[in-house]
């Protein structure tokens, strides 16, 4: 009141959250959103009708929408359910890990043919959201900066069939057929990154890593 604050924003774990956030007065919030979790995606669309800002996180999953994500994906899944669990418990509801290998899976065979790596898919999938005002990027070192800037090549948007496919794959459907983003739940704040997996699993696998992999 006094104006000695321009504007303020807030970081929201939820479409309510991010509903009392805005209804606060916020100018600004910050969500997850990715091709892995999308339940936020009515969220954004409702900041882009209402012009606020949308700072995106988590758009590549700690890790997962990455080549090294994908490498323990696939790792993980050559290592069978008996060493994989169902779910994994992370700070919200569990989700369905084994779904989320697969998704991954899937979300790299699209890059693959659109020629991108899958931090570029999921960059262009996130950047275009509606609502989408930026996306937050991780980058613990300067090495991991400049493979992540020139991993990313063009940021064009993504064809309109291909933005579908990865709304269904991260998504569900109503009983009369609509999408309904989020309906799948594959990934959340607080799962195992993919880097902590292939350490637990080398831990506790007895057939050696070289074996395993082939």
């Amino acid at each position: 009141a006094s104006g000695a604050i321009g504007s303020w924003g807030a970081s929201v774990h939820s479409v309510r959250g991010g509903q009392i956030a805005l209804a606060a007065g916020a100018d600004m919030i910050q969500v997850s959103f990715s091709c892995l979790q999308q339940e936020n995606a009515a969220l954004l669309a409702q900041c882009g009708v209402l012009r606020k800002g949308v700072l995106v996180q988590s758009a590549l999953c700690q890790g997962w929408l990455t080549d090294v994500g994908v490498a323990a994906a696939r790792l993980l899944l050559a290592a069978g359910p008996r060493r994989v669990p169902r779910h994994a418990p992370t700070a919200y509801p569990s989700i369905d890990f084994q779904a989320m290998l697969r998704a991954i899976v899937r979300l790299d065979s699209i890059a693959a043919r659109l020629r991108c790596t899958i931090s570029a898919l999921a960059l262009r999938y996130v950047v275009h959201a509606p609502g989408c005002t930026s996306a937050l990027v991780q980058a613990r070192t300067a090495a991991q900066l400049r493979q992540i800037m020139g991993s990313l090549g063009d940021l064009a948007p993504l064809p309109a069939d291909v933005v579908a496919e990865i709304a269904r794959i991260g998504g569900g459907t109503a009983a009369d057929g609509r999408l309904v983003h989020g309906g799948s739940r594959l990934w959340h704040w607080g799962a195992p990154p993919p880097r902590w997996c292939i350490d637990a699993l080398v831990r506790s696998c007895a057939v050696p890593l070289p074996r395993l992999l082939e």
